[in-house]
């Protein structure tokens, strides 16, 4: 949970008098942020447009590139910020009328690194207009993963929120992982789909797609989180040796 969340938790009187005197520093901190890694994707962006543009001047790239290392930027980082340049162009040459700049006023980094995969900007728009904000970056994740729907909500019928409620603060990089939160199922239901249980080819489908949805740099850091991995480690272990490639033996 980032500062800018804690004030939609439920806290006592005391601690939220507390968080109410760094409230607007915390928000300053988190406009900053947002606006500093916007002007981040700027540079990446063109730093990289300058590299396709002139190929042959190697020593220039070479000392674009040290200086983008001595930023502290790693190359998944320039990666993938330069996925949302691209996002971000791409929202560009769509026609004025179609009002795409409510999409790039409210997008984050993040958001338009999953736009450039493939996110309809259509269903953004139809979003936008119900909830006056775009919905979070796991909700895009899990509309590219097949999860979500055409509303960005979970397809399922035990009701999963990947990463956060959809009431909070959506401005920001604030991807990070939450506890699961399951809306039980009062009435029966009999559909084929539920009725059947998941093949080894469904599962891993779903999976793939769940790995592509975590955020591998923040589970490092919490040790919270890496616990919760240790009741499975002896499977996870099993499933990266069948995910790597067996050699082909050498024929005499």
């Amino acid at each position: 949970m980032t500062l800018i969340q804690i004030y939609d938790s439920e806290l006592p009187i005391e601690f939220k008098a507390f968080l109410d005197q760094i409230k607007p520093n915390v928000e300053a901190y988190a406009e900053a942020k947002g606006k500093a890694q916007f002007e981040r994707m700027m540079i990446i962006g063109k730093i990289k447009d300058y590299q396709t543009q002139f190929p042959q001047r190697s020593y220039q790239h070479k000392a674009l590139a040290k200086a983008m290392k001595s930023e502290g930027w790693s190359e998944d980082v320039i990666h993938n910020t330069y996925l949302a340049y691209e996002g971000y162009n791409g929202l560009l040459q769509y026609h004025e009328s179609l009002h795409i700049d409510k999409i790039i006023k409210l997008a984050s980094v993040s958001h338009l690194t999953e736009i450039s995969k493939g996110v309809d900007v259509f269903e953004l728009l139809k979003y936008i207009r119900r909830h006056k904000k775009l919905p979070p970056v796991s909700a895009l994740r899990g509309r590219l993963g097949g999860f979500f729907d055409q509303t960005f909500q979970p397809l399922s019928r035990f009701r999963t929120d990947w990463s956060r409620k959809p009431n909070e603060s959506t401005n920001y990089d604030t991807e990070d992982l939450h506890p699961v939160d399951v809306e039980v199922v009062t009435e029966p239901t009999s559909t084929t789909d539920e009725s059947l249980p998941k093949t080894q080819e469904e599962l891993i489908d779903q999976l793939i797609t769940l790995v592509q949805l975590l955020n591998l740099d923040l589970i490092y850091r919490d040790d919270d989180l890496k616990s919760k991995l240790t009741a499975v480690k002896n499977q996870l272990m099993c499933v990266a040796h069948l995910a790597i490639p067996t050699p082909c033996p050498i024929k005499n």
